[in-house]
């Protein structure tokens, strides 16, 4: 599995952190990514790990407390 190198990890949160911070299982949240209910990732990797700032989790929040 493909990880955020060093230089992403200061700025961005993994899927797992994001999830954990909205309250979500992983499931839940790759199939509103999915979906398009949530905004796409802020950053996805050439290895293609998702990587999501503050801004992307307060408009997330925002859409699930909507």
């Amino acid at each position: 599995m493909a990880r955020p190198t060093i230089l992403h990890s200061h700025n961005y949160m993994t899927s797992s952190q994001v999830s954990q911070a909205l309250g979500i299982g992983l499931g839940k949240l790759y199939r509103r990514l999915a979906q398009g209910i949530l905004p796409a990732p802020t950053q996805i990797t050439a290895a293609g790990v998702r990587l999501f700032d503050q801004s992307w989790l307060r408009a997330a929040k925002a859409i699930l407390e909507g």
